[in-house]
C-alpha cells in the first residue's frame, strides 16, 4: 500500500450522513454527500435499500441535493428537502386548477421563475409503489426547512419563513447589494450569516394540492433558532410536538427573546388551536418524538446555561399539568451529538449516548429512570453515527479507521444480546478506497483533569506517524476571548460561562492564549474560515500578527465563503495540503536528510 493517500481521492468518498426506516422496518432510506471534481462541488444523494441487505442501494437522485428523508405512515412514499428545478407539470396542474390560463400557457416549461431564481429548498416525493420521478410538494418563496408526516398521509407540516412586506422589501435590497440593518442581540449566526426578524412558522401542507395553512401560535424565536429550527414532529393523533422560545415567559423579553438560551416544547392542533406548553421554561429542549399511542412525547433536554451537564432524555403527558421527568439521570452520560429518543414501542425508547469516548445505544423505560446499555455488537472500535427505529429494525451509520463510514441494521430483538452475526452491512460506499489504501492508526488514551478524574479520547495519527510533532497549526480558534464577544455567535455561551468581558477583565485575559503569544517560537500555520461566526477569521489575523511580529516562521491562510466547516472540495483538499505541506516544511528531520 502507499505510504500516503493521494488528496484527488478525497473526490471519490461518500459519506453516509442521514438515515430512515420505512414503518414497516423492511427498507432503509439514507443520504450520502458525494463529491463533484469537474464541477467541484458536494452533492448529497438519496439511496434505498433492504434492510436485509440482500441487495445493494438503490440511487433515488442524481443531479440535485437531498436531504431529510422521512417515510410516509403507509411505507409506500418517501419525501425528502431538495433544492431542485421547480416541478413544471405539478406548477402548471394547480394553475389550471385555478383557472389561470393566461399565466399557464406562457410559461415555456424551463421550470418557471421559481426555479430559475435561488432554487428554494422545499419538500419533494417519491410515489415507490408507481416508480418516476420526485414530485414538489411545497412551494414557498424561502423556501422549507423541516417537515414532518401526518398520521393519515394526506398532510405533513412544515417550517418555513414568512417575511412580512417590509421585511420583503428588505430582503431584496440585501439581495442587491443593499446594507446590513438589525437591531437583533443575535445578529449572526454561523452557517447562516447575519440574521433578520423573518419569522419562521410552521404550516400544514395537503400533499396532494400544496394548500396550505399557517399555525399563527407555532412559531421560531430566541437566539437558538437559527441552529435548531422548530424540529415539527405529528403524531399518531391530530396534535404536533415543536420546540421554540416562550416569548410570555416572565424571563424572556418578548421583543428581543435573544438573550436566553431556554427551549420548550409546546403542541398544537394541525388547526392552529389549542396550543400547550409541555416544558416549563428552564431547560434546553430538542427532538420531541410522539409514543406510539400518541399520549406521551418524549425528548432530550438539558441545563441551557452549563452544558458540561448531561443532556437527559424526559419524558412527559401532552398536558400543561404534567411534569415532565428524565428517564436517564442515572445513567450520568449525555445525549449524543445527532442524537434522538425514539420509541421502540409504548414501554420502550431507545437513545444514542456518549459513553467512554463513542456513542452507543441504549434502552429507556418511559415510566421510570432505569437505563440499560445495548448493543453490545457494535464494538469498542466503531462509533456509531445517524440513527433511526421503525417496524423493529433499526439503522444506523457505523464508522471506523479500518471499515470507512457505512449504513447497518439491526433487529430490535437483537439490541440487549445480539452478536455480531445480527448486524446487516446495507451499503458499501468506499469498497475500493479501504481496501487500497493504508489506514490511520487510532489509540484511547486517558488525561487526568484538575480534579484527579480520567477523561477518555481517542487519537486518529497516520500511518507511520512520530509522535515527538512539535509543530503547530491551529483552526477555527478564539484565542483572545475579550475581543471576540460580540464579533461571534457566541454572546450567550461567553456570559453563562465567563460573565461579561468588562466585569470580568482578568478572567478574559487568563483563557486567551493571545496573551502569552510572546512564549511562541514554534512556526505556526494559522487558517480560518472567511464567514466563521464561531471562530471569527480577525481572531486568527491577531494571532498571525502577534507571532509574525516576533519573527516566528508564520503563514496566514483564509478561506473565503466559508464558515466553521471547510466543506467546499477544492478548499478542503487545499486545506489538507497546506498542513501536509507546513509540516514537510519545518520537519527537521526532512530538513536534515535534504541537507539544509
Amino acid at each position: 500500500m502507499p505510504d500516503e493517500i493521494p488528496l484527488e481521492t478525497h473526490y471519490d468518498l461518500q459519506l453516509p450522513n442521514d438515515v430512515a426506516v420505512a414503518p414497516d422496518g423492511d427498507r432503509v432510506a439514507f443520504v450520502a454527500d458525494e463529491f463533484d471534481e469537474a464541477d467541484d462541488e458536494r452533492h448529497s444523494t438519496l439511496y434505498v435499500a433492504p434492510a436485509d441487505g440482500s441487495r445493494e442501494p438503490h440511487r433515488l437522485t442524481r443531479v440535485s441535493e437531498a436531504q431529510s428523508p422521512k417515510w410516509g405512515p403507509q411505507g409506500d412514499r418517501l419525501a425528502f428537502l431538495a433544492s431542485r428545478e421547480t416541478d413544471y407539470a405539478r406548477r402548471q396542474g394547480r394553475e389550471d386548477d385555478a383557472a389561470d390560463e393566461e399565466e399557464a400557457s406562457s410559461d415555456d416549461g424551463t421550470g418557471g421563475d421559481d426555479g430559475d431564481e435561488g432554487l428554494e429548498t422545499q419538500v419533494w416525493c417519491f410515489d415507490l409503489s408507481l416508480g418516476g420521478d420526485a414530485e414538489q410538494v411545497t412551494d414557498f418563496d424561502e423556501g422549507v426547512r423541516e417537515f414532518d408526516w401526518g398520521p393519515d398521509g394526506d398532510r405533513i407540516v412544515v417550517s418555513a419563513r414568512d417575511p412580512t412586506e417590509a421585511e420583503q422589501e428588505y430582503l431584496e435590497q440585501r439581495e442587491e447589494g443593499g446594507p446590513i440593518e438589525t437591531e437583533r442581540l443575535q445578529h449572526k449566526f454561523d452557517g447562516v450569516g447575519f440574521t433578520d426578524t423573518v419569522t419562521t412558522y410552521l404550516f400544514v401542507v395537503d400533499v396532494a394540492t400544496g394548500e396550505r395553512r399557517r399555525l399563527d401560535d407555532a412559531y421560531g424565536a430566541g437566539s437558538s433558532e437559527p441552529l435548531m429550527g422548530l424540529q415539527p414532529a405529528w403524531g399518531p393523533g391530530e396534535r404536533i410536538a415543536y420546540v421554540s422560545v416562550d416569548v410570555n415567559s416572565p424571563d424572556v423579553d418578548a421583543d428581543d427573546p435573544d438573550d436566553t438560551l431556554v427551549v420548550d416544547v409546546f403542541t398544537i392542533a394541525p388547526d392552529g388551536s389549542e396550543r400547550r406548553t409541555v416544558t416549563v421554561g428552564e431547560q434546553r429542549c430538542s427532538d420531541p418524538v410522539w409514543s406510539p399511542d400518541g399520549d406521551r412525547l418524549a425528548f432530550a433536554a438539558g441545563n441551557p446555561t452549563n452544558w458540561y451537564q448531561p443532556t437527559e432524555v424526559y419524558v412527559a403527558p401532552d398536558d400543561e399539568t404534567a411534569i415532565p421527568y428524565s428517564v436517564s439521570a442515572s445513567l450520568d452520560r449525555t445525549v449524543a451529538r445527532f442524537g434522538a429518543p425514539r420509541w421502540q414501542d409504548d414501554d420502550t425508547i431507545v437513545c444514542p449516548f456518549a459513553d467512554q469516548g463513542r456513542t452507543r445505544l441504549v434502552e429507556l423505560d418511559p415510566d421510570e429512570d432505569a437505563p440499560t446499555r445495548v448493543f453490545d455488537s457494535q464494538g469498542r472500535d466503531r462509533d456509531l453515527g445517524r440513527f433511526d427505529l421503525a417496524g423493529g429494525t433499526v439503522t444506523c451509520t457505523l464508522a471506523s479507521p479500518k471499515g470507512g463510514s457505512d449504513v447497518y441494521t439491526v433487529a430490535t430483538d437483537d439490541l440487549e444480546t445480539g452478536e455480531e452475526e445480527d448486524l446487516t452491512r446495507v451499503s458499501l460506499l468506499n469498497e475500493s478506497f479501504l481496501t487500497e489504501y493504508e489506514h490511520p492508526m487510532t489509540e484511547r488514551v486517558t488525561f487526568e483533569n484538575e480534579d484527579g478524574r480520567e477523561v477518555e479520547a481517542i487519537v486518529y495519527l497516520p500511518p507511520g506517524f512520530d509522535r515527538e510533532d512539535p509543530d503547530a497549526a491551529p483552526e477555527h480558534g478564539i484565542y483572545d476571548f475579550y475581543s471576540t464577544f460580540g464579533t461571534d455567535d457566541n454572546h450567550n455561551w461567553h456570559d453563562w460561562e465567563f460573565g461579561m468581558p468588562w466585569e470580568n477583565v482578568e478572567t478574559y485575559r487568563e483563557i486567551s492564549s493571545l496573551t502569552r503569544a510572546g512564549d511562541i517560537d514554534t512556526p505556526l500555520l494559522v487558517t480560518a474560515g472567511g464567514e466563521d461566526w464561531r471562530c471569527p477569521p480577525s481572531q486568527a489575523e491577531q494571532l498571525y500578527v502577534s507571532v509574525k511580529k516576533q519573527d516566528v516562521p508564520a503563514r496566514l491562510v483564509i478561506y473565503e465563503d466559508e464558515h466553521h466547516n471547510i466543506g467546499d472540495p477544492s478548499r478542503a483538499t487545499h486545506r489538507v495540503e497546506e498542513l501536509t505541506d507546513w509540516f514537510r516544511r519545518h520537519d527537521p528531520a526532512i530538513e536534515t536528510e535534504d541537507g539544509d
